[in-house]
């Protein structure tokens, strides 16, 4: 049974029993209301009501599915890690390069629909445990870097001069820093592009 906070794929709710299925509507509900507010104002200032009516819930409602607002953050990021990994798992046979590609346009355009909580998803980040998982370097989307890197390698695709671990969390470190580098307006203005055409050409010497 899910947990609180918890958000499943809503392919997945076909099989669940119809109060299952309820409650994780409502969760979405919850979910898609605060995230849209969040892109819209400033973080600190939507408030559990504000996302209560846009979701058409009561507050008591919301803390039946979610533990508080930065609990939204954190599930933004493991819908993002869960969405990279279906699009990777749909590429199939596809090159560690078209891998790389994808997971940088996915990045790049959470990037954008973040900004104006760029600084929560920052905090969830540092303070560790959160989906993203930055601090081990074997799961999560650092993980998930190194893995793809490997597989090139050993395809012969990129060369086994670098470290995977290493490139992949130079990748993730850079996504980090983008947007906050992107607000002078002498940045390129896409960025995620310019990195990995550096990462692809450093990969295959």
């Amino acid at each position: 049974m899910p947990e609180i906070n918890e958000l499943l794929p809503r392919e997945e709710l076909e099989g669940m029993s119809r109060r299952e299925r309820k409650k994780q509507e409502t969760r979405w509900r919850i979910y898609e209301a605060a995230v849209t507010l969040f892109s819209k104002q400033d973080y600190d200032s939507v408030k559990i009501e504000d996302i209560c009516e846009g979701a058409d819930v009561s507050n008591a409602a919301f803390f039946q599915h979610f533990a508080n607002k930065a609990s939204i953050i954190l599930t933004y990021m493991e819908i993002l890690k869960t969405t990279i990994g279906a699009k990777l798992a749909a590429l199939g046979n596809a090159s560690s390069t078209q891998k790389l590609e994808l997971v940088s346009r996915e990045i790049a355009k959470s990037n954008e629909e973040t900004a104006s909580f760029r600084a929560q998803i920052f905090g969830a980040i540092t303070t560790g445990g959160a989906a993203l998982d930055l601090e081990h370097i074997d799961t999560g989307i650092t993980g998930t870097l190194a893995d793809i890197i490997r597989g090139g390698q050993a395809s012969g695709e990129f060369s086994n001069k670098w470290h995977p671990e290493v490139v992949a969390a130079s990748l993730v470190g850079s996504w980090l820093v983008l947007p906050l580098a992107a607000k002078s307006s002498s940045f390129p203005k896409k960025p995620h592009n310019e990195l990995l055409e550096i990462i692809l050409t450093g990969l295959s010497n």
